[in-house]
């Protein structure tokens, strides 16, 4: 079974939504579909989707997070842009 990461919303303090996240200590990558809608007292309800995907509901009953474990290629799920800038850099998906 899929072990699920603790996602916290964000808060007011922090940098901009990156809504692409990946955790090379667990190979899963967190794909924020749209900004925490709720409040940073409420949290979100996982289940899972398909093998090596959960779907994390927000607090309104809509789709907030996808989450992917165990990623063969994780440059296959990053969004063009991003990994285009990271590979000219030199750097990886670790550095995203």
């Amino acid at each position: 079974m899929l072990t699920h990461l603790l996602m916290n919303p964000r808060r007011s303090a922090e940098p901009a939504w990156e809504p692409v996240r990946y955790y090379p200590d667990t190979d899963t990558m967190a794909i924020e579909l749209r900004p925490w809608p709720g409040h940073p007292n409420e949290t979100a309800v996982a289940y899972d989707a398909a093998p090596d995907l959960v779907i994390h509901d927000a607090p309104d009953g809509a789709p907030w997070l996808w989450e992917r474990a165990r990623l063969a290629a994780p440059r296959a799920y990053c969004g063009g842009a991003r990994c285009a800038a990271a590979s000219a850099a030199g750097s990886g998906i670790d550095d995203l």
